[in-house]
């Protein structure tokens, strides 16, 4: 006997909709919801407490087409899981989920996800992507549309996110921190009106909003989350909520070495520190270690490992490194890194452990070529920078050779690597060889001078080719890497470094590269 059908209500509140249960429909807050002690986000009537939820004028016309059912389905299978890296992946495995049944704009947007995705990670396209996949443009252009006749701002805030990941998969800086930077202007606007959004778009914001730091310019050109310095809570109840303040810390950190950056190499190199900064400073590893016993409470508790689980392996790197941003973010002399080799190779021997493990567990995903959350990356490039240690370095540049993803957010691990490399050759006085070991003897167990040390390194945003010692054509960058004398004099170190996947026909973006 055939099954009789029914009709799908999509009335009802927000926090009823998103847990998928039904909704009583009570006004102003539904029963289902204050009956368990949970607060009820509101209705469509009533704008300011919650989403407005509607069914669409008009429904995804094309949504039976093979194509983008196929698009979808790659997504729910295989982008999804993957595009969170080691963090929760909630957000893309169910909520974008939820709101592409009723929103075109999502929906579009995750299709051009999808195509985009399955490019990169499988066809190994990684530039410009949209000029070649009329599939993916056609469905990005059909979610512009119908962004523009939202006037949903937490709806906005969300499709903003897609929109972010659309640009980096198509590597275009530029255009995901304008993304971002209108993100952070609503979400500064709609502050606590709507629970969810604090709930699942915050977090993201927060992660997103150190990449203009790293990637783009001064600190005082990119829009700044409020909330950021709130004090930690006596207790953390979960994961999540550790995870949330890290998040915080991280982008505290990060502003803050890039302030002291002109103490350390900058105009103020020879400049008493502000007594501001050194106040705030104080304040931040404060903050780090009130952070700390609060998680390591947590983790007793939940009996939380960072070498069992890569999530916190992951918030762990994350507080080791934003540790030493705050510790070394006036520090003239490399050689304090010296003292912090346990933590820098901590931060590598977690990717690496975690990589592994990944590689030799049949049951596992195959390693995501892109991931939108940054995971390792950033900071075993750190760690390789600031880690004098040559074996703890030859793992690291290892890791970033063959075992991390190709891309994590703006992260790129083909652009990071050669100038890793040339920093390790630079500052231990070696030549490596094709797999990164030395040519001849080395001393394993000294540690470079501090006159041998870079400081900082960057590379050009634009190609360049030069002829080797065989006058044939070689494309590459010029890196910069920012040294310093034992007078305390700062110069600059240029390299050209060859890029081998690089031929004449490849175009890329303006990209910089900031080793902090």
């Amino acid at each position: 006997m055939a099954r009789k059908g029914s009709r799908k209500v999509r009335t009802g509140c927000l926090t009823c909709k998103l847990r998928k249960v039904k909704c009583d429909e009570g006004k102003p807050a539904c029963y289902r919801c204050t009956s368990t002690g949970r607060k009820c986000d509101g209705y469509a009537a009533e704008p300011q407490a919650g989403l407005t939820w509607y069914r669409p004028s008009s429904l995804f016309q094309s949504i039976d087409k093979p194509i983008e059912g196929r698009a979808l389905q790659l997504f729910c299978d295989t982008a999804a899981p993957s595009l969170a890296g080691p963090l929760d992946s909630y957000f893309w495995t169910h909520l974008v989920l939820q709101f592409s049944n009723f929103e075109p704009a999502v929906r579009h947007s995750l299709v051009a996800i999808s195509s985009l995705y399955e490019d990169f990670h499988y066809k190994g396209k990684v530039t410009k992507q949209l000029q070649s996949n009329a599939f993916a443009l056609q469905h990005y252009n059909s979610a512009i549309e119908n962004l523009r006749r939202l006037d949903n701002e937490p709806l906005i805030l969300l499709v903003c996110v897609l929109f972010v990941c659309i640009e980096i998969l198509q590597n275009n800086r530029a255009a995901a921190m304008q993304h971002i930077a209108h993100g952070i202007v609503i979400l500064e606007r709609i502050g606590l009106a709507y629970p969810w959004t604090m709930e699942h778009l915050s977090p993201i914001f927060r992660r997103l909003s150190i990449f203009p730091l790293f990637f783009g310019g001064p600190n005082n050109q990119f829009p700044t989350l409020s909330g950021l310095d709130a004090p930690i809570p006596p207790k953390f109840a979960t994961f999540a909520e550790a995870q949330y303040y890290m998040d915080a810390i991280v982008c505290r950190a990060s502003r803050f070495i890039r302030q002291g950056d002109p103490y350390r190499y900058g105009e103020h190199v020879s400049d008493p520190v502000h007594p501001d900064l050194l106040r705030y400073q104080l304040n931040l590893q404060q903050t780090i270690d009130d952070w700390h016993v609060r998680y390591m409470e947590l983790a007793k508790t939940l009996d939380l490992s960072e070498h069992r689980d890569m999530a916190c392996s992951n918030v762990m790197s994350r507080y080791r490194i934003s540790r030493l941003w705050a510790l070394a973010a006036f520090e003239k002399h490399e050689v304090f890194y010296d003292d912090y080799i346990d933590d820098l190779r901590d931060a590598i021997d977690l990717a690496v452990a975690h990589s592994n493990k990944l590689m030799h567990d049949p049951t596992s995903r195959a390693r995501p070529r892109f991931t939108f959350e940054a995971g390792f990356l950033p900071f075993v490039v750190f760690s390789v920078m600031r880690c004098r240690d040559l074996r703890t370095r030859l793992k690291g540049l290892w890791w970033l050779r063959d075992c991390g993803s190709s891309r994590e957010n703006m992260w790129e691990a083909e652009q990071m690597y050669p100038v890793c490399r040339k920093l390790v050759e630079i500052e231990h006085d070696i030549v490596l060889d094709r797999r990164d070991q030395p040519i001849g003897q080395v001393p394993w167990n000294a540690l470079p001078s501090e006159e041998s040390r870079s400081n900082d390194f960057g590379s050009s945003p634009t190609l360049v080719c030069q002829k080797n010692a065989d006058g044939r054509e070689v494309w590459g960058r010029l890196a910069s890497y920012a040294m310093r004398t034992l007078e305390g004099v700062v110069w600059t170190r240029r390299e050209f470094i060859p890029w081998p996947t690089v031929t004449a026909q490849t175009h890329v973006d303006q990209v910089v590269l900031r080793g902090r």
